[in-house]
């Protein structure tokens, strides 16, 4: 304080008050120092703000000062931070291996990352990429913000060759991205092909991972059509392995709760591996 005091050395909280302060800051306790100086400790609860603040300052009330009158201190400046906005992306899954012969009624999952979708989504707001003459879209059920089931329909129109480049996008007017995302590829095989791939496992209905994305605690759900047993490895886009564990099927459902001691964040793959042939699951963590 310059030219004027404080009246004795008990500050009462009340009479200070804080102006242009981001939301989220508050003083915390005024601590006395001499008859013309103070400590104000500040408290902020991280409310995220993404402008700077030029314009912060300190009022002392009347009641505090030997000159009876408010005095408003000189401006401090509070730089944001702006964090780095995360890239809005799609990705697709399927419990089986697409094939000429499996795509009518076919489920595909579609998963957004950093974005969600609209409230209301219908076929139209899906596109098929690259595939095969007389594949379209039968119907589409939202499952959660960021989860869609699509059920294919196939009229059987034959194809001869493999398709390698199979996709789904995702239209502008149907996520929050405000742009159309296009999910990784994947496999449809001719009824033809001699290419050696990775097979449906006869013995395993279906497969289900949630939360999704999840924090790296989740579970996974597998129905059996007899007894079976499988090992689960978790590894990111390098290959690299975060988990690994066999565990005994039994005909019906199996829950197993994971929750990995060491993960970095991004997308991951859930792989099962049964009768020598294995299933990927893509999730992410964050």
């Amino acid at each position: 304080i310059h030219n004027d005091a404080f009246v004795d050395n008990q500050l009462a909280l009340a009479n200070f008050e804080l102006i242009n302060q981001p939301l989220g800051c508050s003083i915390q306790q005024v601590n006395f120092v001499n008859d013309s100086t103070a400590v104000c400790v500040l408290n902020f609860d991280g409310t995220d703000f993404d402008e700077d603040i030029i314009d912060f300052t300190i009022r002392i009330l009347a009641a505090e000062l030997s000159g009876n009158q408010n005095l408003t201190g000189s401006y401090l400046s509070i730089t944001a931070i702006v964090e780095a906005a995360e890239t809005a992306y799609a990705y697709l899954s399927t419990d089986t291996v697409l094939t000429e012969n499996n795509l009518n009624n076919a489920q595909l999952d579609v998963f957004l990352h950093a974005a969600a979708f609209s409230a209301r989504i219908s076929g139209s707001d899906f596109v098929l990429n690259n595939a095969p003459q007389g594949l379209d879209i039968l119907s589409v059920t939202l499952q959660n913000d960021t989860s869609a089931n699509i059920t294919l329909f196939f009229d059987g129109t034959d194809f001869t060759n493999d398709i390698d480049s199979f996709s789904v996008t995702v239209t502008a007017a149907a996520n929050t991205s405000g742009s159309a995302l296009s999910t990784d590829f994947i496999k449809i095989l001719a009824d033809s092909s001699t290419t050696t791939s990775i097979e449906p496992i006869s013995v395993l209905k279906s497969v289900n991972l949630y939360p999704n994305p999840n924090s790296g605690n989740f579970t996974f759900h597998i129905v059996l059509e007899k007894s079976q047993n499988y090992t689960v490895r978790i590894v990111d886009e390098t290959g690299k392995s975060y988990f690994q564990q066999k565990y005994p099927g039994y005909p019906g459902e199996n829950i197993q709760d994971i929750k990995l001691q060491e993960f970095t964040q991004g997308l991951k793959f859930l792989i099962i591996n049964m009768q020598n042939k294995q299933i990927s699951i893509p999730f992410i963590i964050h």
